[in-house]
């Protein structure tokens, strides 16, 4: 069982600042002992938008010995030893040659964080051992051996939300114009501008977006498409993964066509429970409005002609226009919430409610959308999520937390936890490596501050995909099918195995892909979407007298700290579900407390969480716990179409 897990109410206060400085005994081979646990005072980085850093240089300064600076809510961390001697010309990494299989010394990113620990993949590339000292497995005898001391040794960042077949595209350009539900810009509704976005992207077009992908450190993809080679396709071949395909659903209620509705589920052709068989991600309530919210009831529950989609293998993509009643329905159901947080902001000015749904226990995964308007590698999502952790939602979240959203969460919501995601025995060797010189007590920082540049290898099952050159060339899966890249990446050179993963070159390659979207950026990429929340007229930029932005003043703010401003689907007040005078968004129990001052907990016969249950709530699926019925005809006002005459029989 990992020990990365879902923030609590009390891991969202400030952090007491600290530090405590462990030193290791000097350790002249790969082999190293004397695992000393730490300590884990001090805060969680710095605020940094995670722009990227810039071209690469050597690293500055290596330290001379490991420390690990997190706070008590962070992952244990233990000082395997002190590091080896740094690698030359400024490396980040060395290779001693040997057998197929591979010990790899870093900074492990495990179930515990090991300052000098070991990875051990095995020929076949699973992982064999995670620890400080694996060298007496019968698998480490002759192995390779990739000793990077100040490496970050990560699982293969996941990305669990994308639409490959458009990953060719530019970002789509919409000046200050943002839209209420995601019909608004694809059909042009309600007067808004319809954007338009090609789709349909060649082989060497998804290669190419596959490609950059992994220079941002991932190995997975749920991307409804694919390219043969390079990424594992969640939903289509994943390249000897061996899990269930998950099943990417865009349009669940039938409405490509651009059906909405604020009440009842009329919609063209709603999924059927057959689709739970098998892992299963919806597009549900990509939007701000009654229509956005109106998909997840009719999809959550069998009232007024919808269908109960929500199980423990369901993966909610986006999410953004719920409450908190629906979130703990989410949360009762073991469901998971996807979320993609560049391209929501950018299209209506706001996201998903993580906090509220963090509070609940909801596992919340991340990913990229594409790239008209999202984020062009996981690294860029992660900046953005960063970014908005930082500055509007009082830094609610670890850095830990956002960085497993795209490993060991990102897995649990693809129904793949037991294959990769985490470094475990057993598991397939997915690995990133980064590089931890610049933050090396906070190795999440390291990853959260990443561009391409600090990326210095990646393997999927033990091959190697892309890294340093030296490396690539000098590691027993390297030397065939690999080229070196003809432009350096960030000041750095390195080479893709393309030959071998997609059985073309890079030249051919690129010029397939003369007006495709940038493969990298070192600093923030060109014509990037905002991931600055903004409305016009409703809420523009953070003020002293407005500091978490949501156009809600801090002195009548029912979350001064964290973003939660009015929606349409709000009706004019910033959502309090329990009416305790703190807001869904920061409260640590949305629904309430019990006389003993514990969270209320959900009841499944009151899925609207309104204190009525549902065989005699007149609006089972909008909270209205006043119960009240202008015109008598057994439909709460809350829902009632027509509150002030009875509605036809």
């Amino acid at each position: 069982m990992s020990t990365f897990h879902t923030s609590n109410s009390i891991a969202h206060l400030p952090l007491l600042l600290g530090a405590l400085l462990c030193l290791g005994l000097l350790a002249s081979s790969l082999t190293l002992s004397g695992c000393d646990p730490l300590s884990n005072d001090g805060n969680t980085g710095d605020d940094d938008t995670g722009d990227g850093g810039g071209d690469d240089d050597d690293g500055g300064d290596t330290p001379s010995e490991y420390s690990y600076d997190l706070g008590d809510e962070a992952p244990s961390g233990v000082i395997c030893g002190a590091p080896e001697a740094t690698p030359p010309e400024g490396a980040l990494c060395r290779v001693s040659e040997g057998t197929d299989a591979l010990l790899v010394q870093g900074i492990i990113l495990a179930d515990e964080v090991l300052m000098g620990g070991q990875v051990l993949l095995d020929e076949v590339g699973r992982i064999a051992c995670v620890g400080c000292d694996c060298s007496s497995e019968p698998e480490a005898a002759g192995a390779s051996q990739l000793s990077c001391p100040f490496g970050v040794v990560s699982p293969g960042l996941i990305n669990t939300h994308d639409h490959i077949s458009y990953t060719q595209n530019w970002p789509e350009p919409h000046g200050a114009e943002r839209y209420e539900h995601r019909h608004d810009w694809r059909r042009g509704r309600n007067g808004h501008t319809e954007l338009h976005v090609s789709g349909g992207a060649s082989t060497e077009e998804k290669a190419w977006g596959e490609l950059r992908f992994v220079l941002g450190g991932a190995t997975s993809i749920l991307g409804s498409g694919n390219s043969d080679g390079l990424l594992r396709n969640l939903d289509r071949d994943q390249e000897g993964l061996g899990a269930e395909s998950v099943h990417y659903q865009t349009f669940p209620l039938g409405d490509s066509g651009g059906a909405t509705l604020d009440s009842s589920c009329g919609y063209p052709n709603i999924d059927s429970p057959s689709v739970l068989q098998t892992p299963y991600a919806p597009h549900i309530s990509e939007g701000i409005d009654l229509g956005a919210r109106n998909e997840f009831v009719c999809l959550s529950s069998e009232e007024n002609g919808g269908t109960d989609l929500l199980a423990a293998n369901t993966a909610i993509i986006h999410g953004v226009g719920i409450g908190a009643a629906d979130a703990s329905l989410i949360a009762y159901e073991g469901a998971k919430v996807i979320w993609s947080p560049r391209s929501n902001v950018d299209l209506y000015g706001n996201t998903a409610p993580v906090t509220m749904l963090d509070s609940l226990g909801v596992t919340i995964a991340l990913g990229t959308d594409w790239t008209a308007s999202g984020s062009m590698n996981v690294l860029r999502e992660l900046a953005c999520a960063d970014f908005l952790n930082q500055d509007y939602y009082g830094g609610w979240f670890g850095d830990w937390d956002l960085w497993a959203m795209t490993t060991e969460r990102a897995a649990q919501a693809m129904g793949i936890q037991e294959a990769t995601g985490s470094l475990r025995d057993g598991l397939f060797g997915d690995i990133a490596i980064f590089d931890g010189r610049e933050v090396p007590t906070n190795p999440f920082r390291a990853i959260l501050d990443a561009s391409p540049g600090q990326v210095h290898l990646v393997l999927r099952g033990g091959e190697v995909l892309y890294g340093d050159s030296a490396v690539v060339a000098a590691l027993p899966t390297g030397g065939t099918g690999c080229e070196e890249l003809p432009m350096d990446i960030c000041g750095q050179s390195r080479r893709a195995c393309l030959s071998r993963e997609l059985g073309t070159s890079y030249a051919a390659l690129e010029a397939a892909n003369a007006s495709s979207y940038s493969l990298f950026s070192c600093d923030t990429p060109p014509d990037e979407p905002s991931c600055v929340p903004f409305r016009p007229g409703e809420y523009e930029e953070a003020t002293t007298a407005d500091p978490d932005g949501d156009g809600v003043p801090q002195i009548k703010d029912n979350c001064p700290t964290v973003f939660n401003p009015v929606r349409p689907l709000d009706q004019g007040d910033q959502r309090d579900h329990d009416d305790d005078g703190l807001g869904d968004a920061c409260d640590p129990c949305p629904l309430g407390e019990d006389d003993d001052g514990e969270c209320i907990e959900f009841d499944p016969d009151d899925r609207d969480a309104d204190g009525v249950s549902e065989d005699l709530d007149n609006c089972p699926t909008i909270p209205n716990i006043d119960q009240l019925d202008y015109d008598e005809d057994g439909t709460g006002d809350a829902c009632d179409p027509c509150p002030t005459r009875p509605n036809a029989p």
